[in-house]
């Protein structure tokens, strides 16, 4: 909706629209690392108590990991983190 009320704006105002004029919006909340790694803390909890009590069992365990990018386990997947691929980058440079 900003973007066309902007594009209404710059009609009105120059005739046309100025597609070198943009703008980005800056995240509202993001968490920080002690944050996250709460989370990932509780998340882990929770699935121990849900595999040792066997109501979910350990595969599904690692499913979750492999599915949750903010879980750190992208990688039994096969997918490397975006940072651990530019370290390595760096290192062979």
């Amino acid at each position: 909706m900003i973007q066309q009320m902007l594009d209404y704006l710059f009609i009105a105002e120059f005739g046309q629209l100025l597609p070198e004029i943009t703008f980005t919006f800056n995240p509202l909340d993001e968490l920080t690392e002690k944050e996250m790694s709460e989370i990932n803390l509780n998340n882990a909890s929770m699935l121990a108590n849900l595999a040792t009590s066997s109501c979910i069992s350990t595969m599904d365990v690692a499913q979750w990991l492999i599915n949750n990018p903010k879980s750190g386990f992208a990688f039994m997947n096969g997918q490397e983190n975006e940072d651990e691929t530019d370290e390595k980058e760096g290192e062979n440079t």
